[in-house]
This record gives C-alpha cells, sequence and structure tokens, in this order.
C-alpha cells in the first residue's frame, strides 16, 4: 500500500516528465524523436488520468492499520493451525463444527443434569413436608394406641406403662 502510494505520489510522474521533455527538445534537432515524443506525451496524460482516478479511490478507502493488523493475526492463527492439525481450510472448519456439535451435546447435557438436580430437590422437599405430615399422624395415634394397649393390659392383669416414644432424625 505504502509502495503504491509512493509511485503515485513521488518521482514516477516527475521522471516520465523529463523523459516527455528531453524528447521534446530531442525532436526539435533530429525528427525521428517526435513519433516517440508523442507517444510518451499520449502515455505522460493516460497515466495522470489513471493515478488521479488511483488517488480519489485510495482517499476513499477506509483503510485501518489495526484491522489489517487483526486479518494478518487470523491468516497467522489459521496457517499455524492448518499445521498442527495438517488439514486444509474446509477441513478445520468441518472439525470446528464437529467439535461444536460434541460440546453441544455436552452443553445439553449439563443442562439436563441441572434440570434434573432441581427436580430432586423439589421431590426431596415435598418427600419432608410429607413425611413431616405422617409423622404428626403417627404421633397423634400413637396416643391412641398407648391408651388402649395400657387398657387392654390391665384386662389381663398386667400393670404396665406403655409408650411410644419417636426419635427425628435430620
Amino acid at each position: 500500500m505504502q509502495e503504491t502510494n509512493e509511485i503515485i505520489n513521488g518521482s514516477f510522474m516527475d521522471d516520465f516528465y523529463r523523459l516527455s521533455d528531453n524528447l521534446a527538445k530531442l525532436a526539435n534537432y533530429q525528427k525521428q524523436y517526435e513519433e516517440s515524443h508523442e507517444k510518451i506525451d499520449e502515455r505522460y496524460y493516460e497515466i495522470e488520468d489513471v493515478l488521479n482516478s488511483l488517488k480519489k479511490e485510495f482517499r476513499s478507502l477506509d483503510y485501518d492499520p489495526n484491522r489489517l493488523n487483526d486479518l494478518e493475526q487470523r491468516d497467522s492463527d489459521l496457517s499455524s493451525l492448518q499445521r498442527k492439525y495438517k488439514k486444509s481450510i474446509p477441513e478445520l472448519i468441518a472439525y470446528r463444527d464437529e467439535l461444536g456439535t460434541i460440546l453441544g451435546k455436552n452443553s445439553s447435557f449439563e443442562d439436563s443434569l441441572e434440570e434434573k438436580k432441581e427436580e430432586m430437590l423439589q421431590s426431596l422437599k415435598e418427600t419432608i413436608s410429607k413425611a413431616k405430615e405422617l409423622t404428626l399422624l403417627r404421633k397423634r395415634n400413637a396416643k391412641t394406641i398407648e391408651k388402649e394397649l395400657t387398657h387392654s393390659l390391665k384386662d389381663l392383669l398386667l400393670k404396665v406403662r406403655f409408650q411410644i416414644l419417636f426419635r427425628e432424625t435430620k
């Protein structure tokens, strides 16, 4: 890019103009150089027009050195991957897609695992809630059982004291 800019703005056109000027001087003395001078002169103006249009295009270019560095780095990274995996770019793309699919499966597995953990925690909460309800029912029924059993044993002339104890576990 810089070399092109130097050619457009540099001494190339000056040298070309001097050549045309020298041929014009020679043509004044020797007519055989007149045709060469005319050709060079025509080409000079053609090239000048082309260079002017190129200057306009170059001014309108959105040249970003950082973007260029990024692209060069990506190119270097791609070359490095090609050497590492000994694959062409289309093969590398296919390999990347394959790895993405595998990772996607693992990701969905992790999501599924997370869902199952949440379901398990919800079931555990429900189970604990039901267990507490059942324990309350058992405690209520335990008093009735204690009284009836004690009464039945008295009928058999056995003096006993019967008590149902509950031990809570965590």
